[in-house]
């Protein structure tokens, strides 16, 4: 269960003006009557020693608290995470090399990602079946549709980031002809940080899908493209001294300017 509108909780704040209506209306007024048996029902009110005792055994005030407390919630608009509705759901996340960044909590943005879709999957109705792409820099059919919900869990343990850029429109769009393929649609369910190299967004079929985000923005610097060459070797050349091109491109994530040095090693050498 989420509320779509967590603002609607402040209509709780109406209770406060209920309990001094009820404190501060008037007290018993004091009158002398010939005999004391007619009034018996109402002296345990005359006797309250405390203000509070006006009301705290009343059922009128705790059915209109109560009804404050149920206008409150209906306006939060509670929605259940159970996707009972569709029989096919297809799970899009991000494999890219982003998902592999430590969140304060420890874990990494993928093994959140893996957390939001088991949940999601333990939700769903028991006949859905469930579709895994991973996207990376090229969509990947994970698992195909499946109802077994062992066989979808240990897929999701088994996945990994990839060191590839967060291409997520191709991914999209196979996971929507997938579905299109299927007896009355399905659902699209997105689960990404939202470090696209794209600068536009992709976008998700309204009605018929939902965005998940993991992670947290951070002031980050990283490598986002790299792209080595090697020149042929000519003539008598060893190739040992076959000049070797980097390209290399690095952004910063934060607001802040940032100062930071690249290094470029061979592997398996120390210089």
């Amino acid at each position: 269960m989420h509320l779509t509108e967590p603002r609607g909780l402040l209509l709780l704040g109406l209770l406060l003006p209920l309990v001094l209506l009820y404190l501060l209306r008037p007290r018993p007024v004091t009158l002398e009557v010939g005999a004391l048996w007619l009034w018996k029902d109402s002296s345990r009110t005359v006797r309250a020693p405390r203000p509070s005792k006006r009301f705290w055994n009343q059922r009128s005030f705790w059915l209109q608290a109560s009804a404050l407390a149920a206008l409150a919630l209906a306006a939060t608009g509670p929605r259940s995470q159970t996707l009972s509705l569709s029989r096919h759901v297809a799970v899009v996340i991000d494999t890219s090399a982003s998902m592999q960044t430590r969140e304060p909590d420890g874990r990494t943005r993928l093994q959140q990602a893996r957390q939001a879709a088991t949940d999601l999957v333990g939700n769903l109705h028991p006949d859905a079946d469930v579709l895994l792409i991973g996207a990376g820099q090229s969509p990947m059919v994970l698992l195909p549709f499946e109802r077994d919900r062992r066989r979808i869990r240990a897929r999701l343990e088994a996945l990994t980031p990839l060191d590839v850029r967060g291409e997520l429109h191709a991914a999209i769009t196979l996971a929507n002809e997938k579905l299109a393929q299927q007896p009355g649609g399905g659902e699209l369910i997105l689960i990404t940080d939202g470090v696209l190299a794209d600068r536009v967004p992709p976008q998700l079929p309204a009605g018929t899908s939902r965005l998940i985000r993991v992670g947290s923005a951070a002031p980050n610097v990283a490598i986002t493209r790299i792209d080595v060459r090697s020149e042929p070797a000519s003539g008598n050349q060893p190739e040992t001294s076959t000049p070797t091109t980097v390209f290399a491109s690095v952004k910063n994530f934060g607001d802040s300017p940032r100062q930071l040095f690249v290094t470029l090693r061979q592997r398996n050498v120390r210089d």
